[in-house]
């Protein structure tokens, strides 16, 4: 509740701000069982009201609207209807009318703050030139009075300094009320508090009304809440009187805990709105309700019986809508909280939730009514859906995730899921297809590998992504050679899938819990290590394959052919064995064949393609060295020559990619790899090219060397090839 002079349930006050001349009074708003307005109850009142009606606080409050000011008569003004359009629809109003029944003239304003409830402002002219008068006579005695009054006043101008500081309650509200005099507000309080005062400020001098809001300052460590009304004295200053209500405030927040549901079905949020009265067994439901549930618009008059909505709930939540119906009529529950869902004619399904509280109106001797409101959630419960299936899966490959796989392990760790078997299994040749084709394509031959598990296990089975690369199965009741069979079929499913030439495997270790006493997580570890020897004594038996089947992938990717490799490998030996300090002839082997192995990760349409490459195109050709060095590096049999790969583009001038390195920072075999490399790609036809002869191509490697290639070995090979039979 935001009402800043009464609450329902608190203690009205009795003691008025001595700067307001205006009456006040704060009203609880009386409704039919239709919510229209039909009187207000006072619930509190000031002094200057008492003098205005000529009656004291005791004999206003608890009393209605129309037992002190009558109730109109045909041609008299409707105050009822007038004052509850701002009940209803929060809108402020003012109106000056005579009343007859105090044979004056008044001016009245009225504002609400929350539903249910309306304060009223009462402005008598003749009062208020009397009272300004009292306050002229005497400046000195109107202080002694300021400094009386129980509240803290304090006077602000409209740029936020404060004037002045008077009233009991002063130093509760600043420790040093005397030098916080001249000082802005912003120096004295918080800048949220400061920003909440000024405000008010602003306010009242732009409206001319009363102002009113709520401060939360902490003091030595402890939370004060204050009340504050600011009323403008003059055009450009006002005076904020503040008063103490922490403990209202705990009061209200315990009242708003205990009647949560409650107001919540009151004020419907602009949600359905229903009304059930037990005892007849008849529901009131509100135009947004029918709305909501696509039923038939009728009169306002009309109810239905709550069995007649049955007929609408999902199958799946019926019983348990029922059982609350009847429970509710049993007297076993006065609040419900009911969610469920709906089925509609177009076969649309949706979520909802039903909440009410028992209540009971004066005018009925008995407690047998139900008020609350019906709210669709079903966004909510699909948002829930969504947060609890990405808590539990991987968002990647759709599988199960480790904290799913620690869950489920835990709870299928029962004697009646023995024999418990267990399947860990490791991706082969992830990093390899990361290095070769980039992480989608991981990405794809992960999702791959795990349609292949999920195809290969039973609907029971848990299926898991652990980690990276890492997979775990759950298998209930399953003994250890029929967890084998399982992987049989996921080997199987590999054998027969490829990924951008990448031949998938998965290397898979089983083990199997027989006896409850055996720790599960022991098992677990069993599993793990066999896929490890599993994964060792693989790569031990397959030494060699992974050279033989990155050399298929290059022949099929590239227009590299197996006899540029050939000549490479021949004449690059030859030429090692006419050098004096020659490098390592098993380098230049391996050189031969894998030096443009960065080449298979790039785009068919710029490998083959027969005109000029753009300038985009060109920068793609030139990662092809830093693909290679990754693939190499990864490689255990070839990883001694990835520097080489990733260099032999380097120009002995430095304009070579991809680090632009020159002269002697080029490694030798690289340096003289390029030699070879142009010399053979120069007398060789390639697409519509035409070959150069022998002495052509000698001739364009003198022409760039000491620019593109070593001007030392450029000269040693063209010696050598005068001397060699390769040509």
């Amino acid at each position: 509740m935001n009402h800043q002079f009464g609450q329902k349930g608190i203690i009205p006050r009795h003691v008025i701000l001595s700067t307001m001349i205006e009456g006040y009074a704060y009203f609880r708003v009386l409704t039919d069982s239709f919510g229209k307005p039909t009187d207000f109850l006072f619930l509190e009142t000031n002094d200057s009201l008492e003098h205005i009606l000529t009656s004291n606080q005791q004999d206003l409050i608890g009393k209605r609207w129309t037992e002190i000011f009558g109730k109109p008569v045909q041609d008299d003004f409707d105050w009822i209807y007038f004052l509850g359009q701002t009940a209803v629809t929060g809108e402020p109003c003012q109106y000056t009318g005579h009343m007859k029944n105090l044979k004056k003239e008044l001016s009245i304003g009225a504002f609400s703050e929350e539903p249910g409830y309306i304060s009223v402002l009462f402005y008598d002219e003749m009062l208020k030139k009397q009272w300004e008068h009292n306050k002229n006579h005497s400046q000195k005695e109107t202080d002694s009075i300021l400094e009386a009054v129980p509240e803290a006043l304090m006077m602000v101008n409209q740029d936020g300094t404060v004037t002045d500081i008077k009233g009991l309650s002063k130093r509760l509200l600043v420790k040093a009320p005397d030098q916080a005099i001249g000082k802005r507000i912003h120096d004295i309080f918080d800048r949220e508090n400061a920003v909440k005062l000024m405000l008010s400020v602003s306010r009242a001098l732009g409206t001319k009304q009363v102002q009113r809001d709520e401060l939360c300052l902490t003091q030595d460590g402890h939370v004060k809440w204050f009340e504050t009304s600011t009323t403008p004295v003059n055009a450009s200053g006002v005076v904020s009187s503040i008063r103490e209500i922490t403990e209202r405030k705990k009061a209200e927040q315990a009242l708003l805990e205990n009647e949560r549901r409650w107001q919540y079905a009151l004020e419907g949020n602009g949600d359905g709105v229903w009304d059930w009265n037990i005892h007849e067994n008849r529901m009131f439901l509100s135009k947004r309700f029918r709305d909501m549930m696509q039923l038939p618009l009728k009169t306002e008059a009309e109810t239905i019986e709550p069995e007649e909505l049955l007929g609408q709930v999902d199958p799946r939540d019926f019983q348990k809508v029922f059982d609350t119906i009847q429970d509710v009529r049993e007297d076993k529950l006065s609040v419900i909280d009911l969610e469920y869902r709906v089925l509609f004619p177009d076969k649309t399904i949706k979520w909802f939730q039903a909440r009410g509280k028992r209540i009971s109106y004066r005018d009925e001797e008995q407690v047998s009514r139900m008020v609350g409101t019906l709210s669709e959630i079903t966004l909510r419960k699909q948002a829930e859906e969504e947060i609890k299936y990405l808590s539990f899966h991987d968002k990647l490959t759709g599988l199960y995730n480790r904290a799913f796989f620690e869950e489920e392990i835990s709870r299928m760790d029962t004697q009646r899921q023995l024999p418990l078997s267990i399947i860990i299994g490791d991706v082969n040749g992830l990093k390899l297809t990361n290095d070769i084709f980039g992480h989608l394509e991981g990405d794809k031959l992960l999702i791959e590998i795990s349609r292949i598990l999920m195809e290969s296990c039973r609907k029971e089975d848990i299926v898991a992504r652990w980690g990276g690369d890492e997979f775990a199965i759950i298998l209930p009741r399953t003994a250890e050679d029929k967890a084998e069979e399982i992987c049989e079929r996921i080997r199987d499913g590999c054998q027969r899938v490829q990924v951008d030439f990448i031949q998938m495997s998965i290397a898979l270790g089983v083990a199997t819990k027989y006896q409850k006493q055996i720790n599960i997580h022991e098992i677990i570890k069993d599993a793990e290590n066999q896929m490890y020897r599993n994964k060792l004594e693989k790569n031990k038996n397959n030494k060699g394959y992974m050279l033989s089947y990155l050399e298929e992938i290059l022949y099929k990717k590239t227009d590299e052919t197996r006899e540029h490799g050939e000549r490479i490998r021949s004449m690059g030996m030859k030429l090692a064995e006419f050098m004096e300090d020659h490098p390592s002839f098993n380098e230049i082997r391996l050189l031969g064949t894998f030096h443009d192995v960065g080449t298979i990760a790039l785009e068919n349409e710029i490998l083959m393609k027969k005109g000029a490459l753009s300038e985009e195109e060109w920068e793609k050709i030139k990662k092809h060295p830093d693909i290679g060095y990754r693939i190499a590096e990864s490689i255990h049999e070839i990883s001694h020559i990835a520097d080489y790969i990733l260099t032999h583009h380097e120009h002995w001038d430095g304009t070579g990619y991809p680090r632009g390195l020159k002269g002697e920072e080029i490694p030798k075999i690289s340096r003289m790899l390029a030699i070879l490399d142009a010399y053979d790609i120069m007398t060789h036809p390639k697409g519509y090219k035409r070959s150069k002869t022998h002495e052509e191509a000698i001739n364009e490697l003198i022409r760039c060397a000491g620019k593109q290639f070593d001007p030392e070995l450029v000269e040693l090979f063209s010696t050598f090839m005068g001397k060699s039979e390769v040509v």
